[in-house]
């Protein structure tokens, strides 16, 4: 009877120390993998950001061409008769065809016109973390290398809010947008942020940037917080820096569309029809 109660609790001794030994081991491995999977996130971007390009309404925009056009394209141009969007199709195709670029207005208030970007900012961290700042770094600018422009001044613009840099100042961004919106004009990050991390949707953004009279090129540099306090990251526009034209400050010819007229005016020749344009270029 001795023997068989030293058998069985050496027994339980020896079970109870296999199991506390795995109970510690498992429990130190846990923990080694847990500061491992955080080490390996620390190391990858906080964030990525997916950017694509948001062309500007038909009715508030600027086209720019690289080169003059010949005196047979300039006829052709203010021949085209867009009541009810007749020749428009046509518009379109001239554009394209003469590799024309596109800028958007982005407001009455704060004025200038710009290239826009829909980004999408996500962050796989366990961690929240959020975009307090953006600002633009690496910038290089150059007068605009554009020589013509057709000018479609505004009709009316959205209500939406975006965040608005102007180039090559480089002050904070502000709430652009439409008079109605609130805070347009303000600082964007003194209403605003962007939370990500933990599961937290995606944070999508418009980013317009206006280079007034300059061609420029650059990265965006946000700044983010998280419990390990303040960072910073750079993005760009897919593996390229972002590029937007600017409106060039002497053009040799410049166009003119008409809306009480749907006809597009060349203000070489006719300018006395109306042909204001750079009340809405600065």
């Amino acid at each position: 009877m001795v023997s068989l109660a030293v058998a069985i609790a050496l027994a339980l001794v020896g079970w109870a120390f296999t199991y506390m030994l795995d109970y510690f081991s498992t429990e130190r491995t846990a923990r080694h993998a847990k500061d491992v999977d955080e080490k390996i996130e620390k190391e990858e971007p906080a964030f990525t950001a997916s950017t694509r390009v948001d062309p500007p309404p038909p009715d508030s925009q600027v086209v720019l061409f690289d080169h003059p056009l010949t005196s047979a394209e300039r006829k052709y141009l203010t021949g085209l008769d867009l009541e009810e969007g007749k020749d428009e199709p046509d518009l379109k195709n001239f554009v394209k065809s003469h590799h024309g670029k596109r800028l958007a207005f982005p407001g009455d208030k704060v004025g200038g016109y710009s290239k826009t970007w829909l980004i999408d900012f996500f962050s796989g961290r366990t961690e929240s973390l959020t975009i307090s700042g953006v600002h633009a770094e690496n910038i290089d600018c150059k007068p605009a290398a554009a020589k013509a422009m057709i000018l479609f001044p505004p009709q009316g613009v959205g209500d939406y809010s975006t965040m608005l840099f102007k180039l090559p100042d480089n002050t904070p961004p502000i709430i652009g947008g439409d008079l109605q919106v609130e805070g347009v004009g303000e600082p964007y990050f003194s209403h605003k942020k962007i939370d990500l991390g933990n599961g937290a949707t995606p944070g999508g953004v418009r980013m317009e940037v206006s280079s007034g009279t300059q061609d420029c090129a650059w990265e965006f540099e946000a700044e983010y917080r998280d419990s390990q306090g303040a960072h910073e990251q750079r993005f760009k526009d897919g593996k390229k820096r972002f590029f937007t034209r600017g409106v060039p400050a002497r053009p040799q010819q410049v166009f003119m569309y008409a809306a009480d007229k749907f006809s597009i005016t060349d203000c070489q020749k006719k300018r006395e029809e109306g042909c204001d344009w750079r009340s809405w270029v600065t």
